[in-house]
């Protein structure tokens, strides 16, 4: 339960930040994150699935957001330095 409170705060506050500045990639890792969400209530409504899938379910979704992260704070420098 406190896994799912720690990705709840993280998607409001990527939320957050995509609604308030305008970088695509924050709005990328809010839906990621959603995503990551969306796992978790899969559990509720299942819940005969193993620990392991859902560890694996669970962690898949954080690869994406660094990558989505990385990709978008280095086009964003390339930009600032013009």
């Amino acid at each position: 339960m406190a896994i799912f409170w720690i990705d709840l705060l993280c998607f409001l506050c990527l939320l957050y930040l995509a609604m308030r500045f305008n970088r695509g990639w924050l709005i990328w890792c809010a839906g990621l994150q959603l995503a990551a969400l969306v796992t978790h209530f899969a559990t509720v409504v299942a819940p005969n699935y193993s620990p392991v899938v859902y560890q694996a379910l669970i962690e898949f979704w954080s690869v994406p957001i660094l990558l989505v992260m990385v990709a978008g704070i280095m086009l964003d420098q390339k930009v600032m330095r013009k």
